[in-house]
Formats: structure tokens, sequence, C-alpha cells
């Protein structure tokens, strides 16, 4: 972690890097073998209960944290972002409840459609993340905020509001409770019918708490006295 960012493209419309593709989809596929054998929402949610896959997926995670500083979504601003979190939550859920619809026909095509349905909603959690992440990222370089560790810090405080700094424990502790949101957030989005508005509804309060990481930060940083980074 701690790569230097790299300038935004803002002002072109939001174009997605290949790099930043590349990421999630490795994310994606790295994924979706560990948790293939779920079947239904109530599946998902236990596997956030297990500390040994958590582990697992916190550390296929951290790069994605590396390329949101190098490679953020050109989104800003607290309208644009909302809404791209809106379509983002409802988008995805309502993707995997086509794909569960077409599991309520017959158990024969069990095997084939539950998988489907999982992976269009991890994906879409995936995405989300990543919209989360570019949302800080963003948000601090336009405060004149680039320093590898306050993005890190901001992201940290996205799950654990009270971090004071960077330790690799802190930044395992939040990966593996980003994890287990994803999860959540994937099974939630997996209820069928409900799912699309439970979806977006959760996706703008998580925004939300981009939001106020990144402030937090920004606050501490333009009150610490110069030479003072708050404490990293």
């Amino acid at each position: 972690m701690g790569a230097p960012p790299e300038p935004a493209s803002a002002g072109r419309g939001v174009s997605i890097p290949p790099q930043v593709r590349q990421l999630v989809n490795t994310f994606t596929k790295v994924a979706l073998p560990r948790i293939a054998k779920a079947r239904r929402p109530r599946d998902l949610k236990a596997l956030a209960r297990d500390p040994d896959l958590i582990s697992a997926l916190a550390r296929e995670l951290t790069p994605l944290i590396d390329g949101a500083m190098r490679y953020a979504l050109p989104i800003k601003g607290r309208w644009p972002t909302h809404l791209s979190a809106t379509v983002a939550g409802a988008v995805g859920p309502a993707a995997a409840n086509l794909a569960e619809g077409l599991v309520l026909a017959g158990p024969e095509t069990l095997t084939v459609t539950a998988p489907t349905a999982l992976g269009v909603q991890f994906a879409a959690a995936t995405w989300e993340t990543y919209l989360k992440f570019s949302t800080i990222v963003q948000k601090l370089r336009d405060a004149g905020i680039t320093d590898p560790d306050a993005v890190q810090l901001a992201i940290v405080r996205m799950v654990i509001p009270d971090a004071t700094g960077i330790t690799k424990t802190m930044i395992v502790k939040a990966t593996e409770r980003l994890v287990e949101r994803m999860l959540a957030r994937a099974a939630t989005g997996w209820i069928p019918l409900a799912g699309p508005i439970l979806g977006a509804v959760g996706s703008n309060f998580d925004m939300h708490g981009a939001h106020r990481a990144a402030d937090s930060v920004i606050r501490e940083r333009k009150a610490a006295p110069p030479g003072e980074c708050l404490g990293l």
C-alpha cells in the first residue's frame, strides 16, 4: 500500500480505466470460488461469519485500495456520488433478482442460476466499494490532501470511525470489516423483490459514511499545526 496518486480525469465524464476493471475483475474472480456454495441470501450471511474466508478475502481486497489511490473514478460532489451509489445499489440487486427468478422457475436451473445471481450481486458490491474508495480519494484531493497515509486513514475510518492512525493491524481489521459488509450487502441485495430498494438505501447510507470519513481527515489536517500529520 502507499502508491502515489495519479491525477484524476475529472471533467471528461466517468470513465473507467482498464486498470480499475482489472482490479475489480480479479477480486471478483478470486472471491466467487470461495463463496460458490451459497444458494440463498442466508448462505452469504453465514459466510460473513467465517473468519478464514473473511481473512482470505480481506487480503485480496487490499489492492483495490491501492488502485483507488492511483485510479480513482472521476466522480465528485454529494449529489453525483449519492446518485452513483443509488444506481450501484439498485442495479446489481435487480439483475441478481432476475437470476433468482430463474432459480424459482424450477430446481433443474438451480446449479446454473444461483451462482449467476451470486456473481452479479457480489460484483455489484465490489464496484460499489470501489466507488466509495474513489469518493474519499477525490474529496481529499480537492482539499489538497494526497498523502497516502491520510487517504488510507480516511478509508479505514469509513468502517472504523474512531481510528486515529494507520498500522498494519488497523488496515487488516478495516479490510476484514469491508469484506463482511460486502457479503452482507450482497446477501441483502439478493433478496427477491426487496433487494433493489434495500440495496439503494444501504448504498446511500454507506456513501454518507465515506463522506464523513473524508471530512474528518480534512478537518484534522486543517487544524493540525504545521509539520504535524494527524499522528500518522
